[in-house]
């Protein structure tokens, strides 16, 4: 897990502690998963574009 949200901070948050980015590597593959992203304006934030980039990167195994 990469990143969690804790859903008891806000109204109708009901899971507690909720994972939003993971990896997995799957036989020889690697899958990189973000529930980020909703908005449309996330597309123009640099912390926003690093956290795709990197995602990326990882599943393409260029960090290695």
């Amino acid at each position: 897990v990469l990143a969690r949200v804790d859903e008891g901070t806000y109204f109708g948050g009901a899971m507690g502690d909720h994972p939003v980015a993971w990896t997995r590597e799957v036989g020889k593959g690697r899958l990189w998963y973000t529930a980020l992203g909703h908005l449309s304006s996330s597309y123009s934030d640099p912390s926003f574009l690093g956290h795709i980039l990197g995602g990326i990167e990882w599943a393409a195994g260029k960090n290695e």
